[in-house]
């Protein structure tokens, strides 16, 4: 490349590819314009291309972005979908079949209920029946025996239900008593010969003569196993002998039927198979749908379970059901507070609802079981008090909470020794709302008889109206077995701890995900400022190297790959306008590394070099001269065509 100067040495113009011999024919042809022409060193340019990296590999970024994207979506989508799906597999195991599991801890609970009994003995008995005072009460007890539970007759039906029976096995545990039940003697009052007096309200011409004369009187003294479990009742022979509808009964006791054998009643119960949320919940009770104890069809209805279990995902505002054949109802209760059991086993605890005893005064719904039989017995008795007379041989017994616990004041007044405490007297189930397994329970009631002044018994004709404690009991259980803390630990506290892990496995991939992404922007915003940083240092070196073969020369063919493939929008335009042949070059940027070999650069070098110098042959506009450049040249070439200088 040759570059020359006028004689005062400013740059008249360059000659690009021109032979030395071209040169001296132009002097010769143009010897008064060119004769001090001398050559022109171009001066050293102080501007270097800032050091060529290869560009960070956006692919990678990209697809890691992608992946920890598409990851947090699923773990995202896992979490979300989760919880249903553990429902569904824990509705599916808790399902009875025959011979499950399930089933199998459902036949043999590995649990030990208690009864806990409590007598309420009467110390001044002669006293209290003859009108003289108040009746004394002492409490004595309790007197707890453990329970076994044993399913039979099981029958499994297709309809999603089957039906059983259960019968109790029932054995004294002097450890956990006070005193012992063989032993101990309590009085109270003779629930027989009472009965009998207030089911003939006008007496019987003789009956009063033949009681005083077999020595009955309104009170009784016997052991404490006695009166749990019965004992020899002749006034039932001479029942049976006088009234057609005696109850066949031999023997008197207060918990005389759950020791029996014999005459169970059976249950049909809902499997889950159909429904899982009907799963414990009683459908018929010995085939029947609702009893036939009361006026309306509402308060006759069998609902609810018996209390062993309860439906599965019990939600707090939900009222649980407590279906007892003793009770002759079916008692709601209403979520009270939240408990812990086993160190983590989260539970609700259920008592049953403020209206459950209330008198029809107070919650007139409670009129059918007021407007029967028991008309006479709700006269007498207030709220927390429920006459169950209908259900008992239409004895005047009457169920309330322990100690008269919220009862009107006046009952507790009537009658000496009662302490109620809410935390000894109260009545609650303590459920696992996930699986419904009742945790621990507490079913305390307290049994009382309706006394009345009947002047036509001379056992009663002096007394006044009372409702006399007779007892109370606690039937429950205080923990499960540890197979069954097993079988519901994995339902209940396995799930949150897996849960946990997807949320902490989600939320790692999130934030990755967050972090790759800043570094994807970032280094998009880095690239952008590298490719105008290069763009500019490029424009600078062409306009100032004149021959673009010292640009090659001075940083090589693949120096400018380099530049190119980095400034692909650019050079690749500037390649294809100004250099065919480097163009071709051009279309390979996209295939060829940043930095390439030795071999490489040096084949694209003489590609370039021979290029070049059939371009400047042909007289071809080169990619690296400007403009003005061009017009200088033909100017000089061709002095009759140059314009007058606009200076």
């Amino acid at each position: 490349m040759a570059l020359w100067c006028g004689p005062t040495g400013e740059k008249i113009s360059y000659v690009d590819g021109v032979s030395k011999s071209h040169l001296l024919e132009l002097k010769m042809e143009h010897r008064s314009s060119i004769e001090n022409l001398t050559p022109y060193h171009k001066p050293k340019m102080d501007v270097k291309f800032t050091r060529l990296k290869s560009e960070y590999s956006m692919k990678t970024i990209y697809i890691s972005v992608s992946l920890c994207a598409v990851l947090s979506a699923i773990a995202g989508a896992s979490f979300l979908l989760f919880d249903p799906l553990v429902k569904q597999v824990v509705l599916s195991r808790l399902v009875l079949r025959n011979s499950s599991e399930i089933a199998e801890l459902w036949e043999n609970p590995p649990i030990i209920p208690h009864l806990k009994v409590y007598f309420f003995n009467l110390t001044n008995p002669e006293e209290f029946f003859a009108g003289k005072s108040q009746p004394n009460l002492q409490e004595v007890g309790p007197y707890t025996y453990h329970q076994k539970w044993i399913k039979e007759n099981i029958k499994w039906y297709d309809n999603g239900t089957m039906s059983y029976q259960t019968r109790k096995e029932f054995k004294f545990v002097p450890e956990l008593s006070h005193g012992h039940h063989e032993e101990d003697l309590i009085i109270t009052a003779n629930v027989p010969v009472i009965s009998a007096f207030y089911q003939m309200k006008k007496g019987v011409v003789g009956l009063d003569w033949i009681l005083g004369f077999l020595g009955y009187r309104g009170w009784v003294e016997h052991t404490a196993e006695e009166l749990v479990w019965g004992y020899e009742e002749p006034l039932f022979e001479l029942a049976k002998m006088a009234f057609p509808n005696a109850p066949n009964l031999t023997k008197f006791g207060f918990f005389a039927k759950k020791n029996a054998s014999e005459d169970l009643s059976t249950y049909t119960m809902y499997t889950g198979e159909v429904n899982p949320y009907n799963l414990s919940k009683i459908s018929m009770y010995n085939g029947q749908s609702s009893l036939n104890k009361w006026s309306q069809p509402e308060c006759n209805e069998v609902q609810g379970s018996d209390g062993a279990t309860f439906n599965p995902y019990i939600q707090k505002t939900d009222t649980l059901w407590f279906f007892n054949e003793e009770l002759c109802r079916s008692l709601p209760m209403v979520f009270d507070q939240e408990v812990t059991h086993s160190g983590n086993l989260p539970g609700y605890r259920f008592s049953p609802r403020p209206d459950v005893f209330m008198t029809p005064r107070t919650a007139p719904e409670n009129m059918c079981y007021c407007d029967g039989k028991e008309k006479e017995l709700c006269d007498m008795i207030g709220d927390g008090m429920f006459a169950i007379s209908s259900c008992q041989f239409d004895a005047p017994i009457i169920l309330s909470w322990p100690h008269f616990l919220y009862a009107n004041q006046s009952y507790i007044n009537s009658v000496k020794g009662l302490q109620p405490d809410a935390d000894r007297h109260s009545f609650y189930f303590e459920v696992q709302p996930v699986t419904g397994t009742t945790l621990a329970a507490k079913a305390r009631v307290q049994i009382n008889l309706g006394i009345k002044n009947n002047p036509a018994f001379s056992a009663v004709k002096n007394v006044k109206d009372t409702v006399l404690p007779l007892l109370w009991f606690e039937e429950g259980l205080d923990e499960l077995g540890p197979d069954l803390l097993t079988l519901i630990g994995q339902a209940v506290l396995s799930p949150p701890i897996y849960k946990n892990y997807l949320l902490c496995v989600m939320m790692g991939l999130c934030v990755a995900t967050l972090v790759l992404f800043l570094i994807c922007l970032t280094q998009l915003i880095l690239n952008r400022q590298r490719r105008r940083t290069l763009r500019r240092q490029l424009n600078i070196k062409l306009a100032a190297s004149d021959d673009h073969n010292d640009f090659l020369h001075v940083h090589g063919d693949g120096k400018l790959l380099q530049v190119c493939n980095i400034l692909r929008d650019t050079c690749s335009a500037k390649v294809q306008l100004r250099h065919p042949q480097l163009s071709k070059l051009n279309g390979s940027f996209s295939s060829i590394p940043i930095m390439e070999s030795q071999t490489a650069s040096t084949d694209s070098s003489r590609l370039v070099s021979a290029s070049h110098s059939r371009n400047s042959s042909t007289g071809s506009t080169l990619p690296f001269v400007n403009q003005e450049d061009v017009e200088n040249k033909q100017t000089l070439l061709h002095p009759k065509t140059k314009q007058p200088n606009s200076d």
